[in-house]
């Protein structure tokens, strides 16, 4: 397809950071359909998606990225399957390692919903496993939330009641998770 290739001119050559900002938009919205996912598939995109995560410092072009392989993942076992091989475990704790909420969100799903735990479960983990996984992503998910409920406490005087509140629905929350392990 020739919209596939153009978007990946575009993506994987030192652009203006506009246009590739815009050709990995684009890039998620071919993998979103089924034909564009195949095309993907089968040029190899997944590959240079994971080439260029190793080196890509703009977030909103990895945050792309990572929601890319998150629809080519859940199109079917074969591209998963795919994914793992190309990409490999460090890849994925890699994306995990962000300051950005939206990134870990996004790393956090791709990991918890499609690769791993998914509709193709393309590993055989045992439950033990995928309990401690969950639970390790729950928390680095809940970090900044952690973050900004310490900073809102290092100065009480200013908080308003609807904080206090918040506050509080947080920590319990979080209390809640803890038990449940």
């Amino acid at each position: 397809m020739f919209c596939v290739e153009a978007v990946c001119s575009l993506l994987f050559s030192p652009q203006d950071l506009d246009k590739r900002q815009k050709a990995s938009d684009n890039l998620i919205v071919l993998a979103k359909e089924s034909s564009g996912a195949e095309v993907l598939h089968r040029d190899g995109v997944v590959q240079q998606i994971a080439r260029l995560m190793k080196v890509e410092k703009d977030q909103k072009i990895r945050l792309s990225c990572i929601r890319c392989i998150s629809e080519l993942a859940k199109k079917s076992e074969e591209m998963c399957k795919t994914i793992l091989s190309a990409c490999g475990i460090p890849f994925f704790l890699d994306i995990l390692n962000s300051k950005d909420e939206e990134t870990v969100n996004a790393s956090s799903f791709v990991i918890q919903v499609r690769v791993f735990t998914g509709k193709w479960r393309v590993f055989n983990f045992s439950k033990m496993f995928l309990f401690m996984l969950q639970r390790i992503l729950d928390t680095l998910s809940r970090y900044k939330v952690m973050k900004e409920i310490k900073e809102k406490r290092k100065n009480p005087r200013a908080m308003s009641s609807e904080d206090r509140k918040w506050c509080l629905e947080q920590e319990q929350e979080r209390l809640n998770l803890i038990k449940g392990m």
